[in-house]
């Protein structure tokens, strides 16, 4: 009986999309006892529709579906951004090369093939969420994946790829160590049917001359015989020298579909199409000459059901050696075939993944401290084709010298904890250059839960840590240059204000010294001069606002935006007063932020809605709050903006209408850009010209 363990439950919720009601409710039940939260839809439709309103932390999905199929839903989720990070199970029964590739186009983190070893999908359930909390992600890589006379390119995650090596690699030996103990299963029970076999017939034929004084010991051990045939789990049939059946046990009628009346006095040729006829009266002629013989056969089950069926067929002989008829065993090995060509498949699909990925294997064998490396490994490291075996300390130092302790005490942390192990190092070949790989293992245990070996993968990633390094450091230099255009701007606009106010003060004073001695002309020209002096002089204010802003770096503290706003109303009492302006506010949210910087973005914006009206200005100012984010509104009943203009107007020096119409500088909005960028946030604007303006902006939480 299986019991739920006591540890607390799993953080989120795993959402499952299997159209089989058996199947779904087997996996919630098995999840449940490892203390996981589940949820069962039967399609993907009904599965979309959920996840609007809820956040899984995992989907295990069917492949095969009504409908919305796996690699359909898996592909809708990765290309929404609000769904793409939810890690994507698929799981089907019939694996081949195409659907993994499709799975990896789809985005699939993992393709599990049923049926699966329950550790085994636990292991997978934890990996991935224990990734998702340290937020381990990488950039996708294209790859060109070549099969057959195929191509396709897809671009996907390393670590996806990595995954599925050792999926495929584990669900491979999964299927391997199936196989074998079926094998092993089949062979005993073989062994032990036909040494029963023998000696019962012999006993039986002896029994039957036997005189009347022994028919009660021949009876009961006939009937002992009877039983251990009608409890088989093979079909077990005997004929006469024609071939006519004469006997048949249940199970032989419940492999073959037909009724053991259906099939006694009836030849047994007859029951076969004409491949199987043919195979049958092929290896049946051997009768005479063989004491057995075993061979394996197709067979169309009545309904017209194929399966592929195993038969050890037996002479009998009288006391003078005469052929009598046969005793056969017919066992139904379709799901043993299964096995073995997924098992093949599974071979053929990891060997495509390595050669297209760029991936070595490797397995280390604990009790011999040998370790087996795959070709690919072998090319990767320089270590020729000749022998696939190295000992373990030549596998170290394969490994930089820095980074060798590092990585063996990683693995041999992994073997002592039975736990997943993944690390990187460095490698210096003859060539000089350095290359980076990335080492992922994992422990496997013996019969009685020991460890004894440990299989890896090491991915070649010298590329992406180059470019990343690449990256850095172009970040690093967009960042120094930045800062210093930062500097420019403010020491430019700074240097350049005194020069305006001189050429503003000396103009007035020519005109108040020598203003009867002017005339109109003369008068237009000062006003002229003292109007542009003013407006670069707020034109460098605003610049200077504006680098301000971008240099500005205060500790956020929580802010209570209704203060705020009140304050921002204070200062702009004047202009409210003046415009018959009406300012409502609705409950708004204390937030982290920079408390200057929030009121300039609001002072910025409701200077905007009080001066861009020619009407009383109504203006309303409301909040939202979201999961992780707060969405302000600043509305107004002002002029309108066309929609071509949307993203102009956040860009700064952009006015869309002339000086002596709006006085402004055409800065206000890009501080407001920045400062809400400042914050981590997005501003936008939703009008109709004529019909007013809103604009949004949403901080993080």
């Amino acid at each position: 009986m299986i019991r739920k363990t006591q540890s607390s439950p799993h953080p989120g919720e795993i959402l499952i999309v299997e159209d089989s009601l058996t199947q779904a409710e087997h996996l919630k039940f098995m999840l449940e006892t490892r203390n996981y939260i589940s949820k069962v839809v039967s399609d993907g439709e009904r599965a979309l529709q959920w996840i609007k309103t809820n956040k899984p932390a995992v989907i295990i999905s069917d492949i095969l579906m009504p409908g919305l199929d796996g690699f359909q839903l898996c592909k809708k989720i990765k290309s929404e951004e609000s769904t793409s990070r939810i890690p994507v199970i698929l799981v089907t029964s019939l694996t081949s090369t195409e659907e993994v590739l499709n799975g990896l186009i789809a985005g699939a983190d993992l393709i599990l093939t049923k049926p699966f070893n329950d550790e085994h999908l636990f292991r997978c359930i934890n990996d991935i969420l224990s990734r998702q909390a340290l937020k381990t992600y990488e950039e996708p890589v294209s790859v060109l994946l070549d099969y057959g006379d195929k191509t396709k390119k897809i671009s996907t995650d390393p670590q996806k790829v990595v995954n599925l090596l050792l999926n495929i690699y584990q669900g491979a030996i999964y299927q391997n160590n199936r196989l074998e103990q079926m094998r092993a299963e089949q062979k005993s029970f073989n062994e032990r049917l036909e040494t029963i076999v023998k000696e019962r017939t012999y006993a039986l034929e002896k029994e039957i001359i036997l005189n009347d004084e022994i028919t009660v010991r021949l009876r009961e051990s006939e009937a002992k015989y009877r039983n251990i045939v009608e409890t088989a789990n093979e079909g077990i049939w005997k004929t006469d020298a024609a071939n006519n059946i004469l006997f048949v046990n249940e199970k032989m009628a419940l492999i073959t579909g037909y009724r053991p009346d259906e099939l006694i006095g009836h030849n047994i040729l007859e029951f076969m199409d004409d491949e199987a006829k043919a195979i049958a009266e092929r290896n049946l002629q051997q009768k005479s000459i063989e004491s057995k013989v075993s061979y394996e056969q197709p067979f169309t089950r009545k309904g017209g059901v194929r399966i592929i069926t195993y038969l050890n067929v037996a002479p009998l002989e009288d006391s003078q050696g005469t052929f009598k008829g046969s005793i056969g065993l017919l066992t139904d090995i379709t799901e043993r075939k299964k096995v073995e060509r997924d098992l093949r498949e599974s071979r053929e699909k990891l060997n495509l993944a390595l050669e297209n990925g760029d991936i070595g294997t490797w397995e280390w064998n604990l009790k011999s401290d040998e370790v087996y490396c795959g070709k690919h490994f072998l090319k990767m490291f320089d270590l020729g084709t000749g022998s696939k075996g190295i000992s373990i300390q030549q596998f170290e130092k394969l490994f930089m010298e820095e980074d060798r302790l590092r990585v063996m005490d990683s693995i041999r942390e992994s073997v002592l904890n039975g736990s997943h192990c993944e690390t990187r190092f460095r490698r210096n070949p003859a060539d000089g250059r350095i290359r980076h790989f990335s080492l992922k293992a994992q422990v496997n245990k013996n019969p009685e839960d020991i460890p004894d070996r440990v299989i890896g993968v090491c991915l070649d990633i010298t590329k992406l840590q180059e470019d990343n390094d690449k990256i850095a450091d172009l970040n690093q230099k967009l960042l120094s240059s930045n800062k210093e255009l930062e500097r420019f701007a403010y020491v430019a606009s700074h240097d350049l204000q005194e020069p305006l106010r001189m050429v503003s003060s000396f103009t007035q004073l020519l005109e108040k010294q020598y203003g009867e001695k002017l005339d109109d002309r003369a008068r237009e020209y000062i006003n002229f001069a003292v109007d542009g002096a003013h407006r670069m002089y707020n034109l460098i204010n605003g610049l200077l606002a504006y680098s301000r802003v971008q240099r500005k770096g205060s500790t956020f503290t929580t802010v209570d935006t209704g203060k705020v706003i009140d304050s921002v109303k204070r200062l702009l009492s004047m202009q409210i007063n003046e415009s018959r302006a009406v300012i409502k506010t609705e409950k708004l949210p204390q937030i982290q932020a920079d408390e200057s910087q929030v009121s300039q973005l609001f002072l910025n914006l409701i200077s905007n809605a009080l001066k861009f009206n020619k009407e009383a200005p109504q203006i309303l100012i409301a909040a939202t709050t979201g999961k992780d984010k707060y969405v302000f509104s600043v509305k107004d009943n002002g002029i309108g903006i066309e929609r071509q203009y949307f993203e102009k107007i956040f860009g700064i020096f952009n006015k869309l209408h002339p000086g002596n119409e709006y006085e402004g500088t055409g800065i206000g909005l890009s501080i407001c850009k920045s400062i809400v960028e400042k914050h981590g946030g997005t501003i936008w604007v939703e009008s109709e010209l004529g019909k007013g303006t809103c604009f949004y902006f949403a901080i993080p939480r």
